[in-house]
């Protein structure tokens, strides 16, 4: 597989609570991220070290200014103190993706189950939620990926997208994909570019789980059909790198991917539109 060829690369650097590194880190169009920090450390191998019992997550706001790629602003934010827990290993809202005002995260704290469930909120910088239970009950549930209209992308093979249904997941529009679709999950909010909508998604190498390899899905605007998608690559460095969040910039010349590396350092990446479409193969 191949490094993804790109403009520029930055380290974000933030003032993170004492015994906790930066992550993981959503994004929206306007520049607003939200920053997941967390309190332990993962080798290259995939095992972890614990500095504490549990895995903890704390999320901070912050804005980026997309043409600068300079921050500003952190302020923790955090879910309401009545909000129903559970004694969980894993704690924490994890992974908040964001598409406007829309995000996900993932969780076993505040899960009505055993398992990991998304949490659902409208509102971001407001942590207000409600757990959505699934289509189907599952043992694990991560990587749904919020979209404009407050949908929400699902599944891969099929590519199926589900609204809002009361506490569920309703799927409303599905589409076929090739089998090795199948090997999809979802990373980052989409982009549009040129009248297309441009999805980052990700697979994890089946010989080894600390080896993670990206993929472009480029979709049809209005029936969210698979048109076009990239072959592997990785971004920085062939391991343990995450991308939850990928907004444009220079009128839509530029893409901005924001890459986490082993859980514990937080990049931004420039990549020229044009240089990416080059890699695009119908599907």
């Amino acid at each position: 597989m191949k490094q993804i060829s790109s403009l520029e690369w930055k380290q974000l650097k933030f003032p993170v609570p004492e015994g906790f590194v930066s992550s993981s880190i959503g994004v929206n169009q306007a520049g607003t991220m939200n920053i997941r920090t967390v309190d332990y450390k993962i080798s290259e191998n995939g095992s972890y070290s614990l500095q504490q019992s549990g895995v903890h997550t704390r999320n901070f706001w912050a804005a980026c200014h997309k043409e600068t790629l300079q921050t500003s602003g952190w302020i923790e934010i955090s879910p309401p103190p009545d909000f129903e827990v559970r004694d969980t290993f894993i704690k924490g809202l994890e992974d908040i993706r964001l598409c406007n005002s829309f995000w996900t995260a993932t969780t076993q704290e505040y899960s009505y189950c055993d398992a990991n469930r998304i949490a659902f909120g409208q509102n971001y910088p407001d942590l207000t939620f409600q757990i959505l239970k699934p289509p189907v009950e599952t043992h694990c549930e991560k990587n749904w990926i919020p979209l404009p209209c407050g949908k929400l992308i699902y599944g891969w093979f099929p590519l199926q997208i589900g609204k809002v249904s009361g506490d569920r997941l309703e799927i409303v529009i599905e589409n076929q994909t090739p089998k090795w679709f199948k090997h999809l999950r979802g990373s980052a909010s989409l982009v549009e570019i040129d009248g297309e909508l441009w999805v980052l998604t990700h697979m994890v190498n089946a010989r080894s789980c600390a080896h993670y390899l990206h993929i472009w899905v480029v979709l049809e605007k209005d029936s969210f059909k698979p048109l076009k998608a990239s072959r592997p690559f990785f971004f920085r460095n062939k391991g343990i790198e995450y991308c939850l969040g990928v907004c444009s910039a220079k009128e839509g010349k530029e893409l901005q991917c924001f890459v986490s590396v082993l859980d514990r350092e937080s990049w931004v990446g420039r990549f020229d539109v044009k240089e990416l479409q080059k890699l695009m193969m119908p599907v």
